[in-house]
C-alpha cells in the first residue's frame, strides 16, 4: 500500500519563471497559525475590497472562508502550504470558491470530492474560468492517505474546475480524524483582463491595490499526482 509520506520523494516540483516577486502581507514570522488566517483575510478585505469576491461576502460567508483559511494555515506537516500560497490565490481571485468536506470508509476520496464541490460556496461569479486550485488534505494516522486516493481527489477537482488551472496541494496527518479525511478547497477564478502581460499570474491594480507573490505550480493537464503536487518542508 502506497501513501503519500512513501512517495514524497517522487512528486515534481515545478516553478515557473517570474519577475521579482510582488509584495505580500507583512505577518510576524512568529505569530499564530490562527494569528496569520486573521491577518491574511483582514489584509484581503481591505486591500481587495473593490474585487467581486470579496464585495459578494456576507457574514456568513465571511465566518466559513475565515474557517477555511484557519484550518488549512493550521497545517503543520512535511507537504503544507503556507500564508504566501493563500495570499497568491487570494489576491488573484476575481471570483472565489471554497469548501471543506470529511469522508470515511472505503470510498471516503470520492464522498470528500464530490461533497467537496457540491456543497462549497461561491463569491462572485461562477461561469469565469478557475485560474488557481488549492487543496489542504488531513488524513488520520489509523489509515493514511493513499496514493491512488490523492490522484482521485486532485483529478476530480480539477475535472470540475477545468484543466488550465494551476494546482497546490498540501498533505498532513491529523490523529483525531481516524481513518477519515478532511479537505480543504480554495478555487480563485479571474476574468480575461485581469491578467497582465508582464505578470502573467498577477492582477492588475483595478482589482487588487497590491500584489501578490507568485510562487504558483503549474498543474499538468489530467491533473495527475506526481505533476500537479508541490512537495516543500513544512515551514
Amino acid at each position: 500500500m502506497r501513501t503519500t509520506r512513501s512517495v514524497v520523494a517522487r512528486l515534481h516540483l515545478r516553478l515557473k519563471l517570474a519577475p521579482e516577486p510582488m509584495q505580500t502581507p507583512l505577518i510576524p514570522p512568529l505569530a499564530s497559525r490562527l494569528a496569520q488566517a486573521d491577518a491574511l483575510f483582514t489584509s484581503w478585505l481591505q486591500k481587495c475590497a473593490d474585487v467581486p469576491a470579496v464585495q459578494a461576502l456576507t457574514p456568513a460567508t465571511k465566518s466559513g472562508l475565515l474557517t477555511v483559511l484557519q484550518h488549512i494555515l493550521a497545517d503543520t506537516g512535511d507537504i503544507n502550504v503556507d500564508h504566501q500560497d493563500l495570499w497568491t490565490l487570494l489576491a488573484g481571485a476575481t471570483s472565489l470558491q471554497f469548501g471543506m468536506a470529511n469522508g470515511e470508509g472505503h470510498s471516503r476520496a470520492a464522498v470528500v470530492g464530490q461533497q467537496l464541490w457540491a456543497d462549497s460556496t461561491m463569491l462572485g461569479d461562477a461561469t469565469l474560468p478557475a485560474h488557481r486550485i488549492l487543496l489542504a488534505i488531513q488524513s488520520g494516522t489509523a489509515t493514511e492517505l493513499e496514493m491512488d486516493e490523492l490522484t482521485y481527489l486532485l483529478e476530480y477537482v480539477v475535472s470540475q474546475a477545468g484543466d488550465q488551472a494551476e494546482v497546490v496541494f498540501g498533505h498532513s496527518l491529523n490523529p483525531a480524524l481516524v481513518e477519515s479525511i478532511q479537505v480543504m478547497m480554495l478555487v480563485s477564478r479571474q476574468e480575461a483582463h485581469s491578467y497582465s502581460s508582464e505578470y502573467p499570474y498577477a492582477t492588475t491594480a483595478a482589482h487588487c491595490k497590491t500584489g501578490m507573490s507568485d510562487r504558483g505550480r503549474p498543474a499538468s493537464p489530467g491533473g495527475s499526482a506526481e505533476h500537479s503536487g508541490t512537495s516543500r518542508p513544512a515551514t
